[in-house]
Parts: C-alpha cells; sequence; structure tokens
C-alpha cells in the first residue's frame, strides 16, 4: 500500500502516513518498488507490504487512507533493469545523529568482521537520523557495502553503510523488531548482520546471520 508518488524529495510528503509496524512508512524510489504501473516514476511513499490485494484494500478502509497498488511479477520487473535500479533513496536508520567524512577513512570496510563500530577519523559534521538521499546507481557503487556518499551542511561527505537502511529489512513485531542488513558479498553470497532494532536505532553491536536463517524473517 502507497501513499502517494512525488516527483522529488523535496515535494515528500509523509505527514502522519500510517504504516504497518516498526520500519513503515518506507520512503523508496518507483525503480526499487517495481510497480506494475511502470508510468508512475518518482519517489514512493509506502506505508506496508501486503500478501494479498484484499488485505491491502482492507487496510486502506481501516486506515482511511492511501491506495491498494500492485507491483511488477518478477520476470517484468527484470526485464526493465538489467542491474540494479538506475536510483535508490538512502535513509539514515533511527536514532541519534551519525557521524560523516570528507574523505573515506577505510575504503575496505566492509570486509572486517564484525562490521567496524568505530572509525578512527575525525567527522566533518553530522547527519540526522531519518534524512534522506536520492542516488544514483554509480554514486553508490563508488563504495559498496562500505560507504555512502550523502550531502552535509551542503557539502559532500560520506557516511558507513550500516548507518542506513540500504538493503536492509526490519523483522519481527512489537518488543522483538530486529533489522536485517546486507553489509557485504562473498562468492556471490550476502552477509548479512543483523541488530535488535527500536526507534532509537540499532542496539549493540550486531550479529552475523548464518546462511540457515536467512530465509526466515
Amino acid at each position: 500500500m502507497i501513499q502517494g508518488v512525488f516527483s522529488s524529495l523535496a515535494e515528500l510528503q509523509l505527514g502522519d502516513s500510517p504504516g504497518v509496524g516498526l520500519g513503515y512508512p518506507l520512503v523508496v524510489h518507483s525503480e526499487e518498488l517495481g510497480l506494475a504501473d511502470d508510468s508512475r516514476r518518482g519517489v514512493v511513499v509506502v506505508s506496508g507490504l501486503f500478501a494479498s490485494r484484499d488485505d491491502a484494500r482492507r487496510f486502506v478502509r481501516e486506515r482511511g487512507t492511501g491506495e491498494a497498488v500492485e507491483l511488477a511479477p518478477e520476470e517484468v520487473y527484470a526485464k526493465r533493469f538489467a542491474h540494479d535500479p538506475d536510483h535508490r533513496i538512502v535513509t539514515v536508520a533511527a536514532g541519534k545523529p551519525v557521524p560523516a567524512y570528507k574523505d573515506v577513512p577505510d575504503p575496505n570496510l566492509w570486509q572486517h568482521e564484525p562490521p567496524k563500530q568505530t572509525v578512527k577519523a575525525t567527522a566533518v559534521c553530522t547527519v540526522p537520523a531519518g534524512a534522506r538521499f536520492l542516488l544514483a546507481r554509480d554514486a553508490l557503487l563508488e563504495h559498496y557495502y562500505s560507504w555512502v556518499k550523502v550531502s552535509c551542511d551542503g557539502a559532500p561527505a560520506y557516511i558507513r553503510w550500516i548507518d542506513t537502511l540500504l538493503d536492509a529489512a526490519v523483522v519481527g513485531g512489537p518488543g522483538s523488531y530486529r533489522v536485517r542488513q546486507v553489509i557485504g558479498a562473498e562468492c556471490d553470497a550476502p552477509l548479512i548482520w543483523e541488530w535488535p532494532y527500536a526507534e532509537r536505532g540499532k542496539l549493540g553491536p550486531g550479529t552475523a546471520v548464518e546462511a540457515s536463517e536467512k530465509a526466515s524473517p
């Protein structure tokens, strides 16, 4: 279910947009979401994903807002993009403002096990939790799984991948929410880490998700 499609982040209107739980409303680019109606392009506010059209329409009726839309089948989406989407929305995770750096202190941050929680460099500014940025594919690939180039105090700066919700999903329920995030890849297999998650952000240092657990919520 969506609350609308906007031409830019500047036009984004969240207001009191309801969500099905922590992690919503979710703001993504239409290229990431893959709407069945490919003519609707831009920034999409998602209130929830449902297993059936009836469930989505029931949510709309109960909340009195939103629009139930369908996603394109996987094979249709694959034909639209021969690679990753050309544009993605970067959202800084909930919690405290995160430090941003003028240059990349450690180009191979994702190779550390566990992921580095501290960086030996001086931040030039901080980026508030929940801040959003529209990035082109090439900009994301510059330091994929390690650093993300954003804007901080009007100038380019880098924040850690794990300080964002890129390639992440919030799972669980009230009192037991967790966020799982892809932080790297080895031999074409994703490296996934998990943190307890709350309105105040990721809690604790995080733990690796074993291969047997990756398919389960």
